[in-house]
């Protein structure tokens, strides 16, 4: 009997533990059974999202060849239409424009050209019998014969003298050449008709103030061109 006994309160004790034991394994199982289509919803929600970036190139920028081609489509809408010029517009553009320079074979001879080959004039002992102020106005008729005769000689076919000859000019105080003499030839008469037609075209200046006289007389001396080569 206490064997019996014994056995009873033995089972007694182990009851309660099993029936502990069996109720923690059931609740274990039911929250898993709870849990786990929750977590499997949400795996199968996120397992859904998916990217894919075989074309990242074509996302991240557009290609050389497009905006290549999209700029050639902005400029050629932009840019205008240029119109060709009329004839009237052609002949306006022409005539605006300046003439181009002559060429160097038709550039005006140099005065020392012309004075080698047509001669020049030169003044008569200096002028060392002059005043101060009279001796500057004659330099001054020198130069201004010589223009002339260089403008008048280089345009004329006459050939040149074959020596020096002697010129005298009378002028009035205004400048005005009031006669022209050939003092000695040129040993051409052609050549002493150029000499003289050249002096009365000249323009001379008036005579200074400071001169007395109402009358000037001015000697010159044409050097012959074939005189300075010799």
């Amino acid at each position: 009997m206490e064997h019996h006994s014994a056995f009873h309160r033995h089972t007694g004790e182990r009851l309660p533990r099993a029936l502990l034991l069996s109720l923690a394994l059931h609740g274990a199982l039911a929250a898993t059974i709870l849990v786990l289509p929750r977590a499997q919803s949400t795996l199968n929600t996120l397992s859904t999202v998916t990217v894919d970036l075989s074309d990242r190139n074509d996302l991240s920028a557009p290609s050389t060849s497009r905006v290549a081609a999209h700029d050639r489509r902005s400029v050629t809408a932009v840019r205008p239409a240029m119109a060709l010029p009329t004839p009237a517009e052609k002949i306006v553009e022409e005539q605006s424009q300046p003439p181009s320079p002559p060429p160097a074979n038709e550039a005006k001879p140099s005065s020392l050209s012309l004075g080698m080959s047509r001669g020049f004039f030169r003044s008569l002992a200096d002028g060392e019998t002059l005043r101060s102020d009279i001796k500057e106005y004659y330099f001054t008729l020198v130069q201004r014969i010589n223009e002339q005769w260089w403008s008048v000689a280089g345009q004329a076919e006459t050939g040149p003298g074959k020596r020096e000859a002697l010129v005298t000019v009378v002028l009035k105080r205004n400048g005005e050449i009031f006669d022209v003499r050939l003092l000695k030839s040129s040993g051409s008469p052609e050549y002493d008709r150029l000499i003289l037609n050249a002096l009365q075209a000249a323009p001379l200046p008036p005579l200074p103030d400071s001169y007395p006289g109402e009358f000037f007389q001015a000697p010159f001396r044409l050097m012959a061109p074939l005189g300075l080569l010799s």
